[in-house]
């Protein structure tokens, strides 16, 4: 052993001794002492300096138990479990630490029932929270940066594209965040890897279905429903249902001829007559107003009421009343016109007389 002053079998290799004698005997070495201890290989009394402990002919230095002792004078003993790294339990003392490595090369840290031999999933198992003191945390080709300050980077190893998914146990999919297209699209996508919400940069963000756009988000306005009309800053299609006042300058509704068919004039007097206009009070709030009831006005003309399928409350079309008011008022001219042509008539046949 050229490499060491003395050689010990069991895993312990020292340099040089700070004091004491020598005494060799035929089951160890004694230095310092002048008998050695039953079923120890080396016994010091007193301290001891050591510049390295080794493994030898596959002896593991880690396996402190019962290698060396000291008896009076100071220095260190104990004993430990197989697989443990050992810890200093006193200033004299080793026992096991919370780190042990199993048989198959897995490490466990403060993890309950882990067996020498265990057979676990992840090389490295911790009970308890981790810390890494450097800002990056590698896993596999992927690494966590944080930047010292508000933020914290995920590092894809793909070069146009980055993602991160949420699974639970059962290694169910719920979701991933998601960008491509070199930091031109972010957002979300569904368990499905379905685009729930889209954003392209610099130009507009989408909320979709199975990859089927419902509301889009865009530099000249908000899209809600299948539409492709751009042209107007809000854009719904469908039903849309507001608690509250709207309040514009205009109100427009669709109303070209190519839009339409089936076109017929509607009788206007005897619609408008069999309509009920009501003062009321809106239960909730108490404001007092003027209208129809919705029930009624459906008796009259079914087509002017709107009933939710959601809880079955009834809404009347009032803009649409105005056909059979202008109808009425028609009819009612008429109306008036014979009425006058007849007095004209009766008048001119008393001025013959």
């Amino acid at each position: 052993m050229n490499k060491y002053i003395f050689f010990v079998l069991g895993g312990l290799s020292v340099a040089s001794v700070s004091y004491g004698a020598v005494s060799t005997f035929q089951d160890g070495l004694v230095v310092g002492g002048t008998s050695l201890t039953s079923g120890l290989l080396m016994e010091v009394e007193g301290k001891i300096g050591a510049q390295e402990l080794c493994n030898e002919s596959g002896v593991e230095c880690s396996d402190v138990s019962s290698i060396f002792s000291v008896t009076s004078g100071g220095g260190i003993t104990g004993s430990g479990s197989g697989g443990y790294l050992p810890k200093f339990s006193s200033g004299v003392n080793l026992g096991n630490s919370v780190i042990r490595q199993s048989n198959d090369g897995n490490i466990g840290i403060a993890v309950a029932g882990m067996a020498n031999g265990d057979s676990q999933s992840s090389r490295l198992r911790v009970s308890g929270n981790l810390k890494v003191d450097s800002r990056h945390l590698y896993l596999g080709s992927q690494d966590l940066y944080g930047d010292n300050s508000i933020r914290l980077f995920f590092d894809s190893n793909h070069s146009t594209a980055t993602g991160m998914a949420f699974r639970d146990a059962e290694n169910t999919v719920y979701g991933h965040v998601y960008g491509d297209s070199n930091g031109t699209r972010f957002g979300l996508l569904d368990g499905d890897g379905q685009w729930a919400i889209r954003h392209v940069k610099d130009s507009n963000t989408r909320w979709s279905i199975n990859n089927a756009h419902y509301m889009k988000l865009t530099t000249t306005g908000l899209r809600i429903g299948d539409s492709a009309n751009a042209a107007v800053t809000l854009d719904v299609l469908g039903d849309a249902s507001i608690s509250g006042d709207i309040e514009a300058s205009d109100f427009l509704y669709s109303s070209d001829m190519r839009l339409k068919k089936n076109i017929a004039t509607v009788s206007g007097l005897d619609i408008i007559t069999q309509l009920r206009g009501v003062s009321f009070d809106w239960i909730n709030g108490g404001e007092s107003s003027i209208g129809f009831i919705a029930q009624e006005v459906e008796s009259v003309v079914p087509e002017l009421v709107n009933t939710r399928d959601s809880d079955g409350f009834k809404s009347v079309k009032y803009a649409n009343i105005n056909a059979y008011l202008v109808e009425a008022v028609k009819e009612q001219q008429k109306m008036i016109e014979d009425q006058q042509r007849q007095i004209d008539e009766l008048q001119a046949l008393i001025s013959e007389k």
